[in-house]
């Protein structure tokens, strides 16, 4: 240990940094992970669906998931395989499409319990162990289908269903993995909070305290005035007790300090993908990330454009309102004649925008994205009926025009900032963050078309060699 500090204060300087880099480095991973893993399942539901191996939920349009729930897993027979296993996937794929849109990875959000319901949803179907010999109904039945599937399938679509239960198992493993690291901390965070609250009050002292039964029976009297509306963990209880008290307690420390280690990962070089669609259907399934930041972006333009506007007011722009409003006629075209990137000359330029058509423009695409969101809209059945190629067509239109936009976005950033008034310049709405966050989004949509048109270009040149694609 640390020389001058004792074993909590070690343990909460190992936490924090713990805390910051799953923060910024698991938890991005653990979405990334799951958005890869859901692609893959819906890959493999639709290649057994279009064999009739599996019938599709006929109710799926109507059920709303707004929470993470394990699919049943009771028994059923040969007969009820197909609709039953429609059904049970169908209501796993509707969870993992919630997880990746709507679940905030933080280690607020993953407490205890909910790492629990996370690893409990994750362990619903057992990639790893398909068998006909499996315990759990709908993991045997899977592997039932499967097994059917690769006895009368095409070769190639063989192949293509067998990366996939590969690249799930592979997602899940390394889920699986990330959930334990943070559960390994939580459970450390939970300890240092009962050592602050209940033992450096005094108000336990181990010294009074002969075993392990009594620890746990006296913290558990203390529980609920000194951390109220927190859930009891007697087998933490009795972590802290062995591990400040026992005649173990070094080695008992020592493998604290050890499970808070920072260990970053060796990459592993990415085996090249038999189906190029997982990476393509991933980028499109990315576009919805933007949505937030541009609808922020849309409402702090149109805030300081109001400003901009309120502080350019006169009499007789009063008057014409007041006109346009009695009239019911459309409020006039603003324009402005920003700073632009010109990414050619790689000059700076002044630009007219009109300022009403561009955030139209924008909260048009910004809507897009949002409807992609939903899987049964038509937008997005439309967006996913198009071939591998159009689809990459599309992704890479929808990255050129949201550069595009934050060209224009940056200008009026700039333009805000100098063309209010002092008064009105400690009002003005910042896009730095919106920016920056767009662009991240951004680069991770194109890595995607970039790992698709490579994936392309290598089979391509398999081919031109003579070289049949496995």
């Amino acid at each position: 240990m640390a020389e001058g500090l004792n074993f909590q204060e070690i343990v909460t300087q190992a936490a924090e940094k713990k805390t910051q880099w799953i923060e910024s480095k698991v938890c991005p991973k653990l979405l990334e992970n799951y958005r890869i893993l859901h692609s893959t399942v819906v890959n493999i539901i639709n290649i057994l669906t279009q064999k009739g191996l599996i019938t599709p939920d006929p109710y799926k349009k109507e059920k709303k998931i707004t929470s993470i729930e394990v699919p049943e897993d009771t028994d059923f027979t040969s007969g009820e395989r197909s609709s039953v296993l429609g059904i049970r996937l169908s209501d796993y794929e509707l969870t993992l499409d919630f997880i990746c849109n709507y679940y905030k990875f933080s280690m607020q959000a993953l407490s205890l319990s909910q790492i629990k319901v996370l690893v409990n949803f994750n362990n619903f179907l057992q990639w790893k162990n398909l068998s006909p010999n499996a315990s759990q109904p709908s993991t045997r039945g899977l592997a039932e289908v499967i097994a059917a599937f690769r006895q009368n399938g095409e070769p190639i679509s063989v192949k293509i269903l067998n990366t996939g239960v590969s690249d799930a198992t592979k997602m899940l493993s390394e889920i699986n993995a990330m959930l334990k690291e943070c559960s390994d901390l939580q459970r450390e965070l939970y300890k240092l909070q009962v050592r602050k609250n209940i033992l450096d009050n005094g108000v336990v002292s181990w010294s009074k305290i002969k075993s392990v039964t009594d620890a746990v029976q006296q913290v558990k009297k203390r529980f609920p005035i000194y951390m109220p509306k927190t859930f009891f963990y007697p087998e933490l209880i009795e972590e802290i007790y062995k591990e400040d008290t026992s005649s173990e307690s070094i080695q008992l420390q020592t493998v604290v300090l050890e499970k808070l280690k920072i260990s970053e990962p060796t990459k592993e070089k990415k085996a090249t993908p038999v189906n190029p669609a997982v990476y393509i259907t991933d980028a499109v399934r990315l576009l919805p990330s933007l949505e937030p930041s541009l609808e922020m972006i849309i409402s702090k333009l149109k805030d300081n454009s109001a400003l901009l506007q309120n502080q350019q007011k006169t009499v007789l722009k009063k008057l014409m309102k007041a006109l346009r409003k009695a009239f019911h006629l459309k409020d006039a075209q603003i324009e402005y004649n920003i700073p632009v990137f010109d990414a050619v000359t790689r000059e700076q330029k002044n630009e007219k925008i009109i300022f009403n058509q561009f955030i139209a423009d924008l909260t048009k695409t910004t809507n897009l994205y949002g409807a992609i969101l939903n899987q049964e809209s038509p937008v997005t059945q439309k967006i996913f009926a198009q071939k591998e190629a159009d689809l990459c067509t599309f992704v890479s239109k929808q990255i050129a025009d949201v550069q595009e936009y934050l060209v224009v976005i940056q200008g009026f950033d700039t333009f805000f900032k100098s063309a209010l008034d002092k008064s009105n310049k400690t009002k003005v709405k910042g896009l730095s963050m919106e920016i920056t966050s767009v662009k991240s989004t951004l680069a991770k949509i194109n890595q995607r078309k970039v790992d698709y048109l490579a994936v392309i270009e290598e089979q391509s040149q398999l081919k031109k060699l003579g070289i049949k694609h496995e």
